[in-house]
């Protein structure tokens, strides 16, 4: 009638004979525990004015959001389901941040020679090269 083996019967019975119907619940799944993820007032202040901001690079904006979601109690698998991105990605967010904090979610050094422009620069340099044009 439900296709479970006799196995998954016998566990059933046992879970209920020992906690009654509190040993019918879903127990989480078993994996590698996640470290825990508590924000001080001070950095949820400043991951959610990172998050909202109009300036924030998107990079950093994203970074905020998977901190601030994981700190509410997601999932790290639930949280890329709702930002569309990778679960690996935030994985290696959700431990940098645990690991340096706000700092960890800074761009580390890249390889190679440094830009000659400075990102913040950049459009110092756009408008300079590139004068707007008359409109008509």
């Amino acid at each position: 009638m439900f296709e479970v083996t006799s196995a998954t019967v016998a566990q059933w019975r046992g879970r209920f004979a020992v906690r009654r119907p509190a040993g019918l619940a879903d127990e989480p799944r078993a994996g590698r525990p996640k470290a825990g993820l508590v924000l001080t007032g001070a950095e949820r202040a400043e991951l959610t004015r990172w998050a909202r901001r109009a300036k924030t690079a998107q990079f950093p904006a994203l970074r905020a959001k998977i901190v601030l979601r994981c700190a509410e109690g997601g999932t790290n698998k639930q949280v890329a389901t709702e930002l569309g991105i990778a679960q690996a990605t935030v994985n290696r967010w959700r431990a940098r941040f645990v690991e340096d904090r706000l700092d960890g979610l800074a761009d580390e050094p890249r390889p190679g020679r440094p830009p000659s422009v400075l990102l913040d620069r950049v459009e110092e340099h756009l408008l300079a090269e590139c004068p707007s044009r008359p409109l008509g």
